[in-house]
């Protein structure tokens, strides 16, 4: 009865490491999913202020000088290529 009581505690404390065990991983997957998610809205909003900064640039590209307007207007036109 003794050896049975013991068999059964060591089975209890088995099962709960295997349970944490597998909670620990589970919570590792949820932080890679949460680091995507994040990782892509920063991109997105990365995107977004390249938008606007090359219609800034466009706004005033008039004053550049014709070096720099060229300049401006290969980066303008990789950044619509992107969006």
């Amino acid at each position: 009865m003794f050896a049975d009581l013991v068999k059964a505690f060591m089975n209890m404390c088995a099962g709960f490491f295997s349970w944490r065990t597998t909670s620990i991983e589970n919570q590792a997957e949820s932080e890679v999913i949460k680091d995507k998610r994040q990782a892509e809205k920063r991109t997105e909003d990365q995107e977004d202020l390249l938008f606007a900064m090359s219609i800034l640039l466009q706004k005033y590209l008039p004053v550049f000088s014709r070096r720099d307007r060229l300049r401006a207007q290969i980066y303008i036109n990789k950044v619509k290529k992107v969006n």
